[in-house]
């Protein structure tokens, strides 16, 4: 009877630690599985990536899928999984950042307080942001071409034009760190010119935003202005700043070198005269030694696309070429296709977040069967 107790008791103590080690790795995944996404945006904020990875940026959002720029665009993007939220800026009258593409308001995707399509642009800088909360962003004008590139984007029946600072705090609170920010400085080489204060207090409104919010670790600042670029890096070196290019390569080297007989990059011209960390050109234009020379500059490159030059939101081919050619990001307006072109190939996707439902998301209201539509297309 002893021995048969004995025997017990060392099985008992074996299957006990059995489980114990079986409990420990299962909860050492757990927290690897939690926070490996949060060292990956940190390490590879600004830098090429060098693993395994390609990461997705969500255009606007993903306004393949939900009106752009709006807080239901993010949350549409998060609940997908994405490494970055991808937005566009513009600072209103009294000193507010707002998140909206254009620097005027968009007569396709804005309506006034009558629900009616608006038939006159007016320049951000020339409303207040208490006047911008008047207009209605929830849907593209049926009637127009623009509505057509879009045909899977659900409509909402009311969003506002979210604050910057609103933005980003739906994010942390949703996301934590586990998640980036790509932020698009929009504004006119003209009115730079003509308003320079206006604009100087514009980047520095940025600046003190992105450092209180703490957010700096994982923020991709771009722009096609590059001197807004460089008055942000003035405030502090280590923020990440891509430069946009739509142009081909050729033109801009001949800018920078006139007179030059030498060979010349866009990644050389960031990296020596502009200090910046990230080139975002075009996708129709890159190739393959793009990407190797960005690399050897130790630049990150992110692409972007542009629907109406393509007549698509998601163009497959050129999207199977960047990953092949080992592109570090791609910004698209379909972070859901992107993930499965990713996935399909072996990729290791993002995480997805759950969204938690409050007031702060309601302030863009979409219809149940709308809300249904895309949660089944997704």
């Amino acid at each position: 009877m002893k021995l048969l107790n004995c025997s017990f008791s060392r099985l008992l103590a074996i299957v006990v630690c059995i489980i114990s080690f079986l409990l420990g790795v299962y909860l050492i995944h757990i927290y690897y599985q939690k926070h490996t996404q949060i060292f990956s945006i940190i390490h590879n904020n600004g830098k090429p990536i060098a693993s395994n990875r390609i990461e997705i940026y969500a255009h606007r959002g993903g306004r393949g899928l939900v009106p752009e720029n709006t807080l239901w665009a993010y949350k549409t993007a998060l609940e997908q999984g994405i490494d970055y939220v991808d937005m566009d800026i513009n600072m209103t009258k009294d000193g507010v950042l707002v998140v909206y593409h254009n620097t005027d308001l968009n007569l396709e995707i804005t309506r006034d307080q009558s629900g009616k399509f608006i038939t006159k642009s007016i320049p951000i800088y020339e409303l207040t942001y208490s006047e911008l909360q008047r207009y209605n962003v929830g849907k593209i004008n049926p009637d127009t071409k623009y509505a057509s590139l879009f045909p899977t984007q659900h409509a909402l029946t009311h969003a506002q034009i979210p604050t910057l600072e609103t933005v980003i705090d739906f994010v942390i609170k949703n996301a934590g760190n586990k998640v980036g920010f790509q932020i698009e400085i929009k504004a006119d080489s003209n009115d730079i010119k003509q308003q320079p204060k206006f604009y100087k207090k514009y980047i520095a409104t940025l600046y003190h935003l992105l450092k209180e919010k703490n957010i700096i670790d994982r923020t991709e600042i771009q722009s096609f202005n590059w001197s807004l670029l460089l008055e942000l890096q003035s405030y502090d070196s280590t923020i990440k700043t891509a430069y946009l290019t739509a142009k081909n390569s050729e033109e801009i080297i001949q800018k920078h070198f006139p007179n030059s007989h030498d060979s010349h990059s866009i990644p050389e011209i960031i990296k020596k005269i502009y200090h910046g960390a990230c080139w975002g050109p075009f996708e129709g234009y890159i190739t393959k030694k793009d990407i190797e020379v960005a690399h050897q500059y130790g630049i990150k490159i992110v692409s972007w696309g542009h629907p109406p030059t393509e007549h698509s939101d998601f163009n497959t081919n050129i999207i199977l070429s960047l990953i092949q050619w080992n592109i570090d990001g791609i910004t698209t307006d379909r972070p859901d296709r992107l993930r499965s072109v990713l996935a399909s190939l072996g990729y290791t996707a993002p995480t997805s977040i759950r969204v938690k439902q409050d007031s702060t998301i309601m302030e863009a209201t979409c219809l149940q069967e709308k809300e249904q539509g895309l949660r089944s297309s997704l």
